[in-house]
């Protein structure tokens, strides 16, 4: 059985538009492979999602012992 995990972002100052755009960068890939693109994107948006992305890895490892090389991104939610 396939566990999913999930990690939020609350009250982030910026633009819906903004974020979007980062978001669809992202969506499907590796987590590792993730994590590189934001940390190159010079973006503010960037560093709040590259944030929250890590903050799910780091949970995904801690809490359910998944190997952090076979995590990947299935989709990216971004609220109005």
């Amino acid at each position: 059985m396939q566990k999913s995990l999930s990690a939020t972002l609350k009250y982030a100052l910026t633009s819906y538009k903004k974020m979007q755009l980062l978001a669809k960068r992202v969506a499907g890939k590796k987590v590792d492979e993730a994590l590189i693109i934001l940390e190159n994107t010079p973006k503010a948006a960037a560093k709040m999602l590259w944030k929250v992305v890590k903050s799910a890895q780091v949970n995904a490892v801690s809490v359910l012992g998944k190997d952090p090389s076979s995590l990947y991104i299935q989709h990216v939610l971004i609220g109005r």
